[in-house]
């Protein structure tokens, strides 16, 4: 697999980490209930149109589920969905959140498509939600305000379809199934643990690939 391929992947896993993370706080916080609210807490966070098909949450057992989530392209990568997210379930830990920590006893998200689009202006979208989001975090201090992050107990990853389009050049154009479905992690106990299995999981998806010789037309260059 070359090398553009590998570096849209490690975006790949950076955005689902940020988002699951962003997901968390809304639960968190009471407007988290109300779904226009939450799509709006989303765009607010990352520059990008969400809409939410459904949003069940449970004081009892402390669990939020989102249904049906897309992200939509700014207008200069042309609008279209960027991420379809049919699920993503979190049960928070709360005796943790009590503490402090933002701990988490069971996740499960699944991305059934992700588009990457490269525009005529030479500019990636992944790459630059990656930048506009880092940029936010900075400018209003949440990196260092945020709270502690202690883990997940159970995370549940499904990754379907991945599709690159090059408006400069469409000879580059290449769609692939990542292949992960319903794969199981129980060693996240910090935010270092979740890099160092996402790391791993890039690797492997990236050795698949290889393997399974997906990628024939000439290198991509981002």
């Amino acid at each position: 697999m070359p090398g553009p391929i590998k570096k849209i992947l490690k975006w790949l896993v950076a955005i689902v980490g940020t988002l699951l993370l962003l997901f968390v706080v809304l639960f968190l916080f009471k407007d988290a209930f109300l779904k226009k609210i939450a799509e709006a807490r989303i765009e607010r966070e990352t520059g990008l149109a969400a809409t939410i098909g459904r949003l069940d949450s449970d004081l009892l057992t402390g669990s939020v589920r989102f249904r049906d989530i897309k992200l939509f392209n700014a207008p200069e990568f042309g609008g279209s969905v960027f991420a379809h997210i049919p699920e993503l379930y979190l049960r928070l830990d709360s005796a943790a959140a009590a503490s402090g920590p933002i701990r988490l006893r069971e996740a499960r998200v699944t991305i059934s498509e992700l588009n990457v689009i490269k525009n005529a202006a030479g500019r990636t979208n992944i790459l630059e939600l990656h930048k506009r989001v880092s940029e936010k975090h900075k400018s209003d201090g949440s990196d260092n305000n945020s709270r502690e992050f202690a883990g997940i107990g159970e995370l549940r990853v499904t990754l379907g379809t991945l599709r690159y389009r090059d408006m400069q050049q469409p000879a580059n154009n290449h769609e692939f199934d990542v292949a992960v479905k319903d794969e199981v992690v129980t060693t996240i106990k910090n935010k270092k643990d979740f890099e160092t299995w996402a790391t791993m999981l890039l690797i492997r998806i990236v050795i698949q690939q290889a393997l399974l010789k997906a990628q024939t037309t000439a290198p991509l260059r981002l």
